[in-house]
């Protein structure tokens, strides 16, 4: 028996340090953002193996990534509040003790930008497609939206041709905007949304 745990010790010993050095690692940033924090809306990017969660956020202009371990009723893209570091933003934890947030509400609290439509379908006598096309922090988005032909924000079909409308997105995530989750196609998923998030 003392054999084997001299055999041993050493593979202990050093398991035992990784162990200390990676929970010191973890003590040592949460100190760092206690001292500077800041505060964002992080998205759940990909789910890898033992439920580590991959997500990233927007601060300052840029974006940065993180992982941590997390709970298995969590979902690819579901967005969490984000503390971290603000002199150094890698440095960042999800704050999972919170429920997730209700893309719907990041852009009800959101603003307002222009954008312009950049081509018009017709799926249906009753209700068309525009297509538009706008730019946040110099980077190009777009959204697909289905509206009836008597409620549009651009007036008639003729006048919404190439024309600047506006809408709302969220500044967190500029690709979430009110013409996709107002599209006449998608009341299911505003549905689903507003069961999730009793609202």
């Amino acid at each position: 028996m003392e054999t084997l745990f001299k055999k041993y010790f050493g593979i202990i010993l050093f398991f035992a340090a990784i162990i200390f050095v990676l929970r010191w690692i973890k003590q040592n940033e949460k100190e760092q953002i206690e001292q500077n924090k800041g505060i964002s809306i992080a998205q759940i990017e990909h789910i890898g193996r033992r439920n580590r969660l991959y997500y990233r956020f927007l601060y300052d202009k840029k974006w940065y990534t993180g992982s941590e371990r997390g709970g298995r009723s969590i979902s690819k893209n579901d967005y969490f509040k984000v503390e971290f570091d603000k002199s150094n933003p890698s440095t960042s934890n999800l704050i999972l003790s919170e429920q997730s947030l209700n893309p719907m509400d990041l852009v009800e609290d959101g603003i307002e930008i222009q954008g312009r439509v950049e081509k018009i379908m017709f799926p249906s006598k009753t209700h068309l497609d525009l297509y538009v096309n706008y730019q946040y922090l110099n980077e190009n988005y777009s959204v697909r939206t289905r509206m009836h032909k008597d409620s549009l924000p651009c007036g008639t079909v003729a006048d919404c041709n190439n024309a600047k409308i506006t809408f709302k997105i969220s500044p967190y995530f500029p690709d979430l905007n009110s013409f996709y989750y107002d599209s006449y196609d998608r009341s299911e998923l505003r549905k689903k949304l507003n069961e999730r998030f009793k609202k």
